[in-house]
This record gives structure tokens, C-alpha cells and sequence, in this order.
């Protein structure tokens, strides 16, 4: 009796359990759906560009193992949505949504994304999206230059202060005329202004130019010229430029600061350097200059020398930097102004400290009773003579036994018997000069006042290296 007992009670516990199981299956076959629903994006593709008052097409398909809830379909920047829609109790296995969606003319540019949202009947969500990008305008075939940023120095970007593109995209290449490409202006609805035009895809160089006026091209954000043009490659689809400053709104800088120091066996050849230059007002306001200064910065963009100078009434000014503590290398002597508007010109110039460049070392040595005298001067295709006191007076001579030879560009050398207390110099012979003496080798432009070697020691046997900067005058051919 007790084993039929518990018999009839594992049976009662064994079918409760068995009508619990039952009652949490899906209605479908007794299986839950876990399955999300898929969503394929056939258009627009990954990367489309979208461009102001056009028309996208999209081609998006959906389907479920069950039944599709909801979907819902967007397009916006992460702060402005320029499309939405949701459908709702849609209680198919399948849906697509084929509609072209219209951009507004107002479209924020850059970065969009179409966003796919799907629900199931079961819960089950997925999403899909791809990324656009929107441009003002888009032509296949051309590239759509962008000006993202434009100086204040100007408020009314219309009329004669009209921006322009000039370079090699024009048909006469780099011409400011009426044929010149005008840029339009695009605001989008958030009210950022953005410049733009379009070039034919083949890659160009250029410069922005107000009103068709060379004097009112763009600077840098400095007043400093570009380094190079505006470029784009061929085939962009676009390229994105910012303008620094215009010219004629900055201060006129010109800086004659550059030029080249050569180390002989570890000595400068000079321990100064003439930073030099002009300053004038800008073009279009006239306002008064308020500072000039300059700065000496190493290749390591590390600032080794800088101070401020006074300009005379012409606009000049010299100034002697001592560089006998400087390392060997290239450096930048940066000359900028500022004028009482607050406008800043610069200009930049490179200062070079370098060894000695000329080597005779494949040459035949230079005989005991002989001085052999390297000489680095500007390079030329003249030939170049010594003169001198020595040999008796031979100044201006032209003759073979005085002709240097060559090592290299800039670099040449002679040999000559030579005793204390004789003058040598050096010339290039060119028809174009009128007396030999005006193309004198030289350290000072225009003067033959650095042009004497003075040989002051007894130095048979013994070579010596010479640089001159400088011919005293260049012929008139």
C-alpha cells in the first residue's frame, strides 16, 4: 500500500512539472526566439556624400525569423537630425524602406550617419549605420575646395573683398582677372559660414586673392607668406584650407637677415651677424607701426637669440647679433611687426654656420715652396683669376698661370710663391664689367674693403681657406 503511495505521488510531481515546461515554451514550435532581426543598407554606401538640396536615394531591406515591431530610420550629425522616421506595428517577416530623403540647402557640413534601429516581436534589437560626409555642393569629376576659416581683418566678404581662387587650375594659369574663380558663401543652419568652390579633379596649386588684387592675397596666421601654394591632389573629392591674414591688411616685412657663415678648422670666419631689414604700414589701414622684434630659433625650434629694434623713418634697420657661441647648423632669423591695430607681419630668413666646403684632398700636394690658397666664393661659370702685389704688380691680369682651378661649384684653388707682407685678391673676368676690379671676390656687397688676403707669415709649404660672400658688383650682361 505505501509503495502504490508514493508511486501516485512521483507521477503527480512528474506531471506537474511536465504542464509547467509546457506552459513557458514560445507559442512556435515550443522554441524562444533569440534570433535579431538583419538589416542590410544596400544605399547610400559607406562614405556617400550627401550635398545641400539634393535628393538621396536609400535602399535598406529588413527581415526576421518571427515578426518585425518597429523600425526606425535617421540621419544627423549627433546634434542636428535632418531626417527621422519610425514605422511601428509592422508585424511582418520582411520590410523595406526604398524613399529618397531630401537634404536640407542648410545641411550642416562634414560628418552625418544613416542609422537603422530594428525591433523584433520578441525584443530582439540590432542596428546598422553608415557614415556620410556633406559638402555645400558635389559634381562628379571636380573636387570641392572648402574655406573653413577666414580672417576678421575683413566683415563683408562681398563686393570687392569677393575671394578668389588663382593658379594652375585657370585657363591662363595664375591670373587675376575677371576670369578668376569666385568663391560662394555657404551658411549652414547653425549659422557657421563656409566658403567654397569647384575645380576640375586633376590636382591644381593656388592662392586666395581678394577683389582680383594681387596686393590683398592670403598670409598666414603670422603675416608671414605661405611656405609654397594651397595644393590639392588630383582626384580629391575635396580639401579643406583655413586663411591666416590678408596682406594688405598686416604690415609690409621685409627681412634681409639670411645669408651663410663658414667655419675654418673650427673658427667662424665671423662672430657676427647683421640681422637687417625693412618695415612699412599695411597697405589698406596705414596704422602706425607699434613694435618690431626678431628671434633667432635653432632647427630644434629652440629660441637662441631674440630682441627688439628701433626703424628710422624710412622704415630700416641693422642690427649686429653676436653668434661666436652658436653650433654649427641652420638657423631661422624670424623679423615680425605689430601695428597699432594689432595686425603682425612676419618674414622669415635662414642664417647657415657651416664647415668649410672645398676639398683638394684629390689634388697633388702642394709643393715646400709654395702657398696653396683655397678660396669658397658665390659660384659662377666665369673664370677666376688671383691678383695681387705678388709677381710684381699684376693687378687686374688676366693670364692662365693665374687662373684658379676648379674643385667644385663655389670652390677653387691656385698655388703661389708668396712672402710676407704681399696683397692677394681674387676676380671673376666677365666682359659685362667695364674695369676688372668691380668683380672682385668680397665680404662686403658693393666694397672691396674685405677683399685683401694679407699674407703677414712665411707659408711655403702650408695651405690656406679663404671664403668671400660676395662679387663686388655683377656684370652688366
Amino acid at each position: 500500500m505505501k509503495n502504490a503511495l508514493k508511486s501516485l505521488i512521483f507521477l503527480m510531481v512528474l506531471g506537474g512539472l511536465v504542464f509547467v515546461s509546457s506552459c513557458g515554451d514560445d507559442d512556435e514550435g515550443g522554441v524562444v526566439d533569440q534570433d535579431n532581426p538583419t538589416i542590410t543598407i544596400n544605399a547610400p554606401s559607406e562614405g556617400a556624400i550627401i550635398s545641400a538640396s539634393s535628393q538621396v536615394a536609400t535602399s535598406i531591406s529588413i527581415s526576421d525569423d518571427v515578426e518585425i515591431s518597429s523600425v526606425s530610420i535617421s540621419v544627423g550629425n549627433g546634434t542636428v537630425t535632418i531626417f527621422e522616421v519610425d514605422e511601428v506595428d509592422i508585424a511582418d517577416e520582411s520590410f523595406s524602406f526604398n524613399q529618397n530623403i531630401a537634404i536640407p540647402a542648410d545641411v550642416v557640413l562634414g560628418a552625418h550617419t544613416l542609422e537603422v534601429t530594428v525591433e523584433d516581436a520578441s525584443g530582439n534589437v540590432s542596428s546598422s549605420s553608415v557614415n556620410l560626409e556633406a559638402y555645400p555642393v558635389y559634381t562628379d569629376g571636380e573636387t570641392t575646395i572648402l574655406v573653413e576659416s577666414v580672417p576678421d581683418q575683413v566683415s563683408d566678404y562681398t563686393g570687392d573683398n569677393t575671394i578668389y581662387m588663382v593658379g594652375t587650375h585657370q585657363e591662363t594659369e595664375w591670373t587675376v582677372d575677371t576670369g578668376s574663380d569666385p568663391l560662394s558663401i555657404y551658411t549652414d543652419s547653425e549659422g557657421t559660414v563656409t566658403f567654397y568652390h569647384q575645380i576640375p579633379n586633376t590636382g591644381a596649386e593656388f592662392k586666395f586673392v581678394r577683389g582680383l588684387v594681387w596686393e590683398k592675397v592670403q598670409k598666414d596666421e603670422n603675416g608671414a607668406e605661405l611656405v609654397g601654394n594651397n595644393t590639392v591632389e588630383a582626384d580629391a573629392k575635396k580639401a579643406t584650407f583655413t586663411i591666416g591674414s590678408w596682406r594688405d591688411y598686416n604690415p609690409e616685412v621685409s627681412n634681409n637677415s639670411n645669408g651663410t657663415i663658414i667655419s675654418i678648422d673650427g673658427s667662424l670666419v665671423s662672430d657676427t651677424h647683421t640681422v637687417s631689414g625693412n618695415i612699412q604700414p599695411a597697405i589698406t589701414t596705414q596704422a602706425a607701426i607699434s613694435s618690431v622684434a626678431y628671434a633667432v630659433v635653432d632647427e630644434d625650434d629652440s629660441e637662441v637669440a631674440s630682441g627688439t629694434v628701433t626703424i628710422d623713418g624710412n622704415g630700416n634697420f641693422s642690427e649686429d647679433i653676436d653668434v661666436s657661441a652658436y653650433a654649427l647648423g641652420s638657423y631661422k632669423v624670424v623679423l615680425s611687426a605689430t601695428d597699432a591695430e594689432g595686425n603682425s607681419g612676419r618674414e622669415d630668413e635662414v642664417l647657415n654656420l657651416v664647415e668649410f666646403p672645398c676639398d683638394d684632398s684629390g689634388e697633388e700636394a702642394v709643393a715646400s715652396n709654395m702657398t696653396r690658397i683655397i678660396v669658397n666664393v658665390a659660384a659662377t661659370s666665369d673664370d677666376i683669376y688671383a691678383t695681387g702685389n705678388f709677381d710684381g704688380d699684376i693687378w687686374g691680369t688676366v693670364d692662365d698661370q693665374y687662373k684658379l682651378t676648379k674643385l667644385s661649384d663655389g670652390c677653387y684653388y691656385i698655388d703661389l710663391a708668396l712672402t710676407s707682407g704681399q696683397i692677394v685678391q681674387f676676380f671673376r673676368y666677365n666682359e659685362g664689367y667695364s674695369d676688372w676690379w668691380r668683380g672682385q671676390a668680397t665680404n662686403t656687397a658693393g666694397s672691396d674693403a674685405t677683399a685683401n688676403y694679407n699674407v703677414d707669415a712665411d707659408s711655403d709649404g702650408s695651405t690656406i681657406k679663404l671664403y668671400y660672400a660676395y662679387w663686388r658688383e655683377e656684370p652688366s650682361n
